[in-house]
């Protein structure tokens, strides 16, 4: 219904509608130049168009807000100034960008949403120039060709999804990174990570980061209820840090021998530590765990349960030799 009112005024001119999403008339629109300031959305899925052409058709939609493109485009070397985005972009999906890094004009002082997954994208701005993106809060590059990047210029950031990004080894965190809250390096080749400035840090997955060395947590993460570590090179792991705690998976952390939980544990639900070689395990205070794997644990030799589990649905103590 939404839609049809939208069209209802220029039904014929879809130029002056403020939100477009038929692929034909956003092509013939960009292809044409027949934009106007009316726009303020564009959703345009898998189209022919050269991302060029993209690119020219939107310099004159100053006012467009919201953007969402799926492409499926190969590497263009082309530079950042031969290209262009609408500075006014609160919300900017492209999936499959093929460029290298954003445009050179583009101030993307206003954006707030920036995801571009399986694009080709290796850093944000040419040549390593610093624009601070200042209202930016959620940042997703998974699958990306990215191979760097300075959290120096996302000061607000709160969620943050690397995931998978094969090249990436250098991640930069400020002095203070007091907004994130959600960060996701799943496969990625990051060989170093400070965290001791995050305190507000909810959810941290570095599952299958099995380059990475050196790890530095703060004093305590209070508000962390999600921490994936499975397939690291972690040796030993204080749960003290993680009064809050719900999920913790430690899967295939082949150099794990110790695994310390604070004096009460009342939030834990899953605990995932197979594969490892943990030597002994206190779980007396996680009287709300409903899901613990320690299958292929060779090394266990003791454990300890609480008094009841009245919420355990799932136990794999199961070792095969």
């Amino acid at each position: 219904m939404g839609w049809d009112i939208v069209r209802r005024l220029y039904p014929d001119k879809p130029c002056k509608h403020n939100r477009l999403w038929i692929k034909e008339e956003i092509e013939d629109i960009l292809v044409n130049q027949l934009v106007t300031e009316a726009t303020r959305s564009i959703k345009l899925e898998y189209s022919d168009l050269s991302p060029l052409i993209i690119s020219k058709g939107l310099r004159n939609l100053k006012n467009l807000r919201f953007l969402r493109v799926y492409s499926h485009f190969n590497d263009f070397k082309n530079e950042a100034s031969q290209y262009y985005l609408p500075d006014s972009l609160q919300s900017l999906y492209w999936k499959g960008y093929p460029f290298r890094c954003l445009p050179k004009t583009f101030q993307a002082n206003k954006l707030i949403y920036l995801a571009m997954e399986h694009s080709n994208i290796r850093e944000l701005w040419e040549g390593g120039e610093r624009k601070c993106l200042n209202k930016l809060k959620f940042l997703n590059l998974g699958f990306s060709k990215l191979n760097n990047l300075d959290l120096g210029m996302t000061p607000h950031l709160e969620n943050l999804n690397l995931q998978y990004c094969n090249i990436l080894v250098d991640l930069h965190f400020p002095i203070e990174c007091p907004n994130l809250k959600h960060l996701n390096l799943t496969g990625s080749k990051v060989r170093s990570l400070i965290l001791r400035m995050t305190p507000h840090l909810k959810s941290l997955d570095l599952e299958g980061c099995n380059e990475l060395v050196e790890l530095h947590f703060p004093v305590e993460f209070p508000n962390l209820t999600y921490l994936n570590l499975s397939g690291t090179k972690a040796s030993s792991l204080d749960a003290g840090i993680t009064p809050h705690l719900e999920d913790l998976y430690l899967k295939g952390c082949i150099e794990l021998v110790e695994l310390q939980f604070p004096v009460e544990c009342p939030n834990l639900k899953c605990l995932n530590a197979g594969h490892t070689k943990v030597r002994s395990l206190n779980l007396r205070m996680t009287p709300h765990l409903k899901k613990l794997d320690l299958g292929q644990c060779y090394e266990l030799v003791e454990l300890q349960f609480p008094t009841e589990c009245p919420n355990l649905t799932y136990l794999d103590l199961s070792v095969q030799r």
